[in-house]
This record gives C-alpha cells, sequence and structure tokens, in this order.
C-alpha cells in the first residue's frame, strides 16, 4: 500500500476533531445569543428585578441547554451592567447606579447632538415619511409604558442611522438597555414621558441645515427626556 494512501487517511482524520470543534463552538454561539436574548427581555419586563439571584444551573435546565451558554450570556449581561457577580453569592441582578446611569446618559448626549449634525438637513427630508411614521408612533401615550418607552427608543436609533455610523448605533443600543430597565424599575408612567417633547415637531426641527441648530434642537430634546430620570 502506497505513503499516499496513509497520508491521505492521516490528513483526513486530523480534519475531523477540528471540524467537530468549530461546529460545537458554532452551537455554543447560537445557543449563547438565544439565553441572552432571553434572559434580557426578562430584565426589561420586570421577570427580573434589581436583587434577584440568578440560579446558572436552573437557567440551564429551564433553557434546556448546557452551563456553558448560561455563563457566556450571564458575562455579556454583566458588561451591559445588567448583573453582578459576587463571592458566595452568585449571580445577582444589578441594582442601577446613578452615577453610571447619568454617565450614560451624558455619552448618549455627546453621540446624538454630533449626529445630528451629520445627519439634519437633506437626509431628514429624504426620509421624512418613515420618520413621521417613527415620530407620530412615539408621541401615541395611549400604549403601555414599556411599548411607548422602545418606540421612542426605536425613534431615535432611526435618526443615528442617518449617519451611516454603526459605532453610533451599537453604543445607542447599548445603554439604552440599561436605561429601560431602569424605568421600568422605577415604575415610570406615561405621565412621566409626557414631559418629553413631541417627537414630531424634533423632526421639523430637524429639517435645518444648519448643524448648531440642529444640535441644539437635539439637546434640549434630550434635556426634557433626562427629567424623566433625575
Amino acid at each position: 500500500m502506497s505513503t499516499d494512501f496513509f497520508c491521505d487517511i492521516s490528513v483526513e482524520l486530523a480534519c475531523i476533531p477540528v471540524y467537530c470543534t468549530v461546529m460545537t463552538e458554532q452551537n455554543t454561539e447560537s445557543l449563547t445569543d438565544e439565553v441572552y436574548r432571553t434572559l434580557l427581555n426578562r430584565f426589561l419586563n420586570s421577570e427580573i428585578v434589581p436583587g434577584n439571584v440568578l440560579d446558572r444551573k436552573r437557567i440551564a435546565e429551564e433553557l434546556n441547554v448546557s452551563m456553558a451558554p448560561v455563563r457566556d450570556a450571564l458575562i455579556r449581561l454583566g458588561m451591559e451592567g445588567f448583573v453582578d457577580t459576587l463571592p458566595r453569592k452568585g449571580t445577582i441582578a444589578k441594582a442601577v447606579n446613578r452615577d453610571d446611569l447619568y454617565g450614560s446618559l451624558m455619552i448618549r448626549e455627546a453621540i446624538e447632538c454630533q449626529a445630528a449634525r451629520m445627519y439634519c438637513g437633506l437626509p431628514i427630508s429624504e426620509n421624512r415619511e418613515m420618520l413621521l411614521e417613527y415620530a407620530r408612533r412615539a408621541d401615541d401615550f395611549t400604549q403601555g409604558f414599556v411599548e411607548h418607552w422602545k418606540l421612542d427608543v426605536a425613534f431615535h436609533e432611526q435618526l443615528l442611522q442617518l449617519t451611516g455610523c454603526r459605532t453610533f448605533v451599537e453604543e445607542y443600543n447599548r445603554f439604552m438597555k440599561v436605561a429601560t430597565f431602569h424605568h421600568v424599575n422605577r415604575f415610570l408612567t406615561n405621565d412621566d414621558l409626557r414631559e418629553r417633547r413631541s417627537h414630531v415637531e424634533l423632526l421639523d426641527e430637524l429639517t435645518t441645515r444648519d448643524p448648531d441648530r440642529a444640535e441644539a434642537v437635539i439637546r434640549d430634546h434630550l434635556k426634557s427626556g433626562k427629567r424623566t430620570f433625575f
């Protein structure tokens, strides 16, 4: 039997463990995303509240997954500010720190003000019909608090999308998750949100081609919303 035959077999056998490892990593990553989304929704819908202990084994059994994706999902939630892992206590839903939240809102303001300078004028006018639909829904106070808050967040995300800067959108979504968690657990009502300026009026003002004016308009809008936190 030729040496080439054994070389071919060796190559094939050597490839098998690598292939299996890659598939396992892909599956774990997919499960981690699934566990993460499930737990995140529970945070945002007050099914998990500050102080709750998150039992990894129980979560794994409930979601019918191994411990690995649960661990990785909780690490991700920890990086986003939702949980703390403490010695001898385990993983606990984190109480929102006012200083951290204030810092996040300041970062949001900086991002949105810079974004307004980029998308004011023509980009707003060209996308007006789509944005107007988002604005009207965000100004509808007949819906439940959580749904209304999500529409408000979605409107501002659409504005940021006009910049074409993915980092703006990713950072905005990251800290708005924590802001939503904070809002829900303070039991804010729709009356709190009525203090905000109209999104339809905001959209009209952002058609200006003056970047300084656009920045001032969005800053004033965010200031009215910041009062619901502090």
